[in-house]
């Protein structure tokens, strides 16, 4: 009689008897080595002794035996005494012939590797480093991966699942949507995009949904990013309606994206973030007063990098602090610097006088300027008057903020500055006036507020262009003022975006990024 040619599914079941289901396992499709954790050719069977006969299964053979110690058999399940000597576990298992296997199994340790190093902000890279790898090897008792491995294969599902997260944690919630752009370190325009829930009772949880790297930066790119993040969230469909909110900087080409998307998204409010506001106020104050502006900025030019100079300061003023090192792109800092010279004028103009001012220009230019009759007078005049200006921005940042306070705080800064006297005051209540009357959103976001409070009873739903609902108002009860949180990601983005890290492409460093800035929803 001829010869039969067995089925696939008889040779993969004939290799696994032959071998041991201790160490492979089969679903009728791939032959799976379970010490490697990875699907084994079977075209000829010299390839399967081949795999058995690699470093790595070697290796891998080497870790199992040395955690099990015990197993006990059953017809129904097997049970595996796990452990090191000190502690020890048993962990109950299917017979090797019962166990699901998928096509394409991937290993779950390398997947939680993938995105530990990532929350970490550990390049991949770093595993290539023998004296980690060996003590990952040693401790887990599972095969670590090359760093190319991690990259190809696990970052792209790392990713997917972090996606896949926050999908689910937005089905069927209203949410807000935040949009910023900056450039990194090599020039790119780059704009994050930023999601959160809005919920009546609390503040909703915040998601960094995707980076992009913008050809330019104009109305048109940015309205494009919105609906590519909305298509992104929303694959099998976006949910117009359920955009409520989108918050960005005041720049004309964001406002003119805004008008644009309200098009496609009619409920939208669109607010420019009140801090920002409040930072072109100080910026109005600092353009008020030149002499102080030049006396912060050369104050921090004359203690950075000097060290002898820190040391003179401190025998020469031993209880007063160095003065603050302001900082450019947060403006309420530089308001703190002029309260400080304001409370230790006359100490940092002793200590000051006795530096030699070849030393450095800056020296001589603060020299002056403390001399100056009526520096002392201004630092005092912008301290007291402006100093609310500082508190404002520290509250509007606080995390959970309601709507209600948030909108307070703006209207006490409002009346602050009605009662300050003098020409720069008449110049800063203008600006103040003119950055809400431009606020697209905080007429409605103001309107909102007395409803919800029911503050005025001649506000109805009707007044608001939006039509919103009565549930759809409550929403905003805890909606955020503020871009602060897509302007932190961007901290992390050049965390991330290191010297030694450049050679990331556009599409590794998206995935890269949105995982570790979402690493929290990963329990990381």
């Amino acid at each position: 009689m001829p010869k039969v040619k067995s089925s696939s599914v008889d040779q993969l079941c004939h290799l696994v008897s032959e071998f041991g289901e201790q160490i492979f396992a089969t679903d009728g499709q791939v032959l799976f080595c379970r010490a490697c954790n990875t699907k084994v050719s079977t075209g000829k069977r010299c390839l399967v002794v081949q795999h058995i006969q690699t470093a790595k299964h070697q290796k891998s053979i080497s870790r199992k035996e040395m955690g099990v110690q015990t197993r006990i058999g059953s017809n129904d399940h097997e049970s595996l005494m796990i452990g090191n000597g000190d502690t020890n576990y048993r962990l109950e298992v299917m017979p090797a012939h019962q166990q699901p296997l998928t096509a394409g199994r991937k290993s779950q340790f390398s997947m939680d590797l993938c995105a530990a190093f990532i929350a970490a902000d550990i390049p991949f890279w770093k595993l290539d480093n023998p004296h980690l790898r060996m003590f990952l090897e040693k401790y887990t008792k599972e095969h670590v991966p090359d760093e190319s491995t991690l990259r190809k294969n696990y970052l792209p599902e790392c990713y997917e699942e972090t996606l896949n997260i926050i999908r689910s944690e937005v089905h069927g919630k209203k949410i807000y949507v935040s949009v910023d752009e900056t450039s990194d370190i090599p020039g790119r325009f780059v704009a994050n995009v930023v999601v959160g829930t809005l919920i009546s009772d609390r503040a909703g949880k915040m998601f960094l949904l995707t980076t992009e790297i913008l050809e330019k930066s104009n109305h048109t790119m940015i309205a494009r990013l919105f609906n590519d993040a909305m298509n992104l969230l929303w694959p099998n469909g976006v949910r117009h309606d359920d955009v409520l909110l989108f918050i960005s900087n005041a720049t004309p080409y964001m406002i003119k994206a805004a008008a644009g998307l309200k098009i496609l998204y009619p409920k939208m409010i669109h607010l420019t973030c009140l801090v920002h506001a409040i930072n072109r106020m100080i910026e109005e104050v600092r353009s008020c007063f030149p002499e102080v502006d030049r006396l912060v900025s050369n104050g921090k030019k004359v203690f950075a990098k000097a060290p002898s100079r820190v040391q003179k300061f401190k025998e020469m003023a031993p209880e007063v602090p160095l003065p603050p090192q302001p900082v450019s792109t947060r403006l309420s800092t530089w308001l703190e610097a002029v309260a400080y010279y304001n409370t230790y004028f006359a100490q940092v103009r002793d200590a000051v006088s006795g530096f030699a001012c070849d030393e450095a220009a800056s020296i001589e230019i603060i020299q002056s300027l403390l001399s100056m009759p009526y520096i002392k007078e201004q630092l005092l005049y912008i301290t007291n008057n402006f100093s609310c200006l500082s508190r404002a921005v520290g509250r509007l940042e606080l995390d959970n903020i309601s709507l209600s306070k948030a909108i307070a705080v703006i209207e006490a800064v409002q009346l602050v500055l009605r009662q300050v006297h003098g020409s720069a005051a008449v110049t800063i209540k203008a600006k103040i006036d003119q950055l809400l009357s431009e606020n697209p959103g905080y007429t409605t976001i103001t309107k909102l507020v007395n409803i919800l409070l029911h503050e005025e009873k001649t506000i109805l739903l009707s007044d608001i262009e939006e039509e919103l609902t009565t549930d759809e108002v409550a929403l905003f009860a805890y909606a955020p003022v503020t871009a602060c949180d897509v302007e932190r990601s961007f901290s992390k983005y050049k965390s991330i975006l290191a010297d030694n890290r450049r050679r990331f492409t556009s599409q590794n460093l998206k995935m890269n990024f949105v995982i570790h800035c979402n690493a929290q929803i990963h329990g990381y």
